[in-house]
Parts: C-alpha cells; sequence; structure tokens
C-alpha cells in the first residue's frame, strides 16, 4: 500500500467498513494518514430484510442507531467525525439511484483526490456489488489513478492465494478493531424485544476478530466493459428474485470460468484457428 495520501473507505451499509477493514483504518490512522470513510446507506432496513421486523425498531429510528453506531465505531478507530460521509440513500436502494450516487462519488473522488480507495468486494448482497461497480466506474470516468482495494464481507478469502491477493497483519491494532465492531450492538446483539437472534451470527462474525485482513488489490478495469457489466447488474437488480438468482449465477459461473482457466484456453483455441 502506498505510504502517502488521503484514503477513502466506500461502506455500503454502518458496520461494513469497520467488519471489512477496522484494522486497516486504525493502522492508517496511527500512521497519520488522512482516511474518509463513506457510508452509502442508512442500514435502515437490516432488520425487515433479516429478520422480518417491521415495526420496534422502525425503519427510521434503525437508521438513526446505526449512524450513531458508526460515529461511536470511527471514534474507537481514531477518526475525526469531520472525515464521515453519510450520502443517506435508503438501505437497498443503490439499484435505483444509481445516476445520484456517481455525482456524489465522482464529487468526492475530486474533492479528497484519494490515493487509496477501498470498496466492497462484488459478494451476495446487491449493495455492495453496487457500490463496487459504479466506485470503480467513477475512477475510470474521471481518469484518476488510487489503487483500489477490494474487501470482502460475505465471501471467506481464508486461505486462498493469489497474485493480488493481501494480508495486512493488525496484531497491533485488533483490540481496537473489536471494540469497534462491538459499537455496532444493533447488528450483533438481540438488541430489540422484538428480536429472538441478531442479524449478524457469531458463527459469521468470527472471521473479523481475526488479527489479519484480506484484501484483492483490483488491476486496472476497463471503462466500457465496467459500463456494460454495470449495465447488466442493474437490469438484474430490477428484476426481482429471478434476476438476482440470475446474477449471482453468473458471478459464480464467471469464477468457475477464471478458476480453470477456461477462458484463456478458449481464446488460445480461436488464436491457433481450431474448428469448433
Amino acid at each position: 500500500m502506498k505510504e502517502a495520501g488521503r484514503i477513502i473507505v466506500f461502506s455500503p451499509h454502518p458496520d461494513d467498513e469497520t467488519l471489512g477493514c477496522g484494522g486497516t483504518i486504525a493502522k492508517m490512522v496511527k500512521s497519520g494518514r488522512e482516511v474518509y470513510i463513506v457510508f452509502m446507506t442508512d442500514g435502515r432496513n437490516s432488520h425487515k430484510y433479516v429478520l422480518g421486523i417491521h415495526d420496534n425498531p422502525s425503519p427510521e429510528e434503525l437508521a438513526l442507531i446505526r449512524k450513531r453506531e458508526a460515529f461511536n465505531a470511527a471514534k474507537v478507530l481514531g477518526m475525526d467525525e469531520s472525515k464521515l460521509i453519510f450520502l443517506d440513500f435508503e438501505d437497498g436502494s443503490l439499484k435505483r439511484n444509481i445516476p445520484n450516487i456517481k455525482k456524489e462519488i465522482k464529487k468526492i473522488l475530486i474533492a479528497i483526490n484519494p490515493s487509496d480507495v477501498y470498496i466492497p468486494l462484488n459478494d451476495a448482497h446487491k449493495d455492495h456489488i453496487i457500490t463496487n461497480l459504479v466506485v470503480r466506474l467513477c475512477i475510470k470516468e474521471l481518469k484518476i489513478n488510487p489503487k483500489i482495494w477490494e474487501y470482502p464481507i460475505y465471501m471467506d478469502l481464508r486461505g486462498k492465494t493469489g497474485i493480488n491477493i493481501f494480508i495486512l497483519d493488525i496484531h497491533d491494532v485488533i483490540e481496537l478493531k473489536r471494540r469497534a465492531i462491538n459499537t455496532y450492538k444493533s447488528q450483533i446483539d438481540t438488541f430489540f424485544p422484538s428480536q429472538n437472534k441478531p442479524v449478524l451470527p457469531q458463527n459469521f462474525l468470527q472471521r473479523f476478530y481475526e488479527p489479519k485482513e484480506i484484501f484483492i488489490m483490483r488491476q486496472r478495469d476497463c471503462l466500457a466493459c465496467l459500463r456494460i457489466i454495470l449495465s447488466f447488474v442493474e437490469k438484474c437488480l430490477r428484476s426481482g428474485i429471478l434476476g438476482f438468482y440470475l446474477l449471482f449465477v453468473s458471478f459464480k459461473l464467471l469464477q468457475l470460468l477464471l478458476r480453470f482457466k477456461i477462458i484463456i484456453f478458449i481464446i488460445l483455441k480461436v488464436l491457433r484457428g481450431a474448428r469448433w
């Protein structure tokens, strides 16, 4: 990672920034780096989506609680409150707000001019997918060149190897990260009387308490490819559960193709003029 320059962490919901790179944030702040966190959504619908709870708390109440938790977590990590940016899009709504999201992200990128950008890895959550793709597209359209680091939330990269996988030792700040995670009581505890289980179970949280963080360093993107992918993702997410299933299957198929290097094999076949 670069030793100087500003850092932006894009967090789809209040808690993703701490789970995925809380240790990195703490280390960078301690070293004197200027770190900003951009919260894309207000997190208001976690209990509705995960637990089927529509009241007590109401979405509006939960949005306020999660913003307060985000401030508390950032304080534990050593952040300056003035460097927290809340875009306040409704939780789950990013697919419907892509033009407005792009405007906001471009303004932030231009104003801060980061050397490093952290975004969630494309995984099972639609807000994570949109955040990842839109931030990358904005960077490409602005013709700026920060390093892009993808942090996993729902995908477990432990034990994975590759030239783009980077593992950061956070032993020196792990207690800060654990304390920051624990400020998100609404997500990790049975916080309300209406709950009989937490939004995030302990078996899911366990790997985020480990003294290391794993990132994928994103290689140079193709602008045209990003636009095509974002358009495809947007259409899939607007098609309801069937579209989301198609999107999930498409990503899994792409991972499978890349894993077994079938794409390279096909390209070599074409270049050699093989008959099909």
